[in-house]
């Protein structure tokens, strides 16, 4: 398995993307929305949602390190993206 790929910078444009999503226009225009919090996570798996990415900081996840939450949406096929604790903390509501 390779690594994720990695975001430092809060000006990414993929960030960007993912605050256009806080707007209706913007998830009429992507046909996206936007999901955040490890319990609606897994409420989400649960109910077999397939995220497209997710954008996660191992500084901030709880419990520490990875308990597998990872793994189990890699195998939905999302794309999972590691970002520095500032990229998270301009993306986070």
């Amino acid at each position: 398995m390779r690594p994720d790929p990695v975001i430092t910078s809060p000006a990414n444009p993929r960030l960007k993307q993912v605050l256009a999503l806080r707007s209706r226009r913007g998830r009429d225009a992507s046909g996206l929305t936007c999901l955040e919090g490890r319990a609606e996570l897994l409420l989400a798996l649960r109910s077999g949602v397939a995220p497209q990415t997710l954008f996660y900081c191992t500084d901030l996840m709880t419990p520490p390190g990875d308990d597998g939450l990872l793994d189990r949406v890699r195998e939905t096929g999302a794309a999972c993206v590691s970002l520095s604790r500032t990229a998270f903390e301009k993306i986070a509501y």
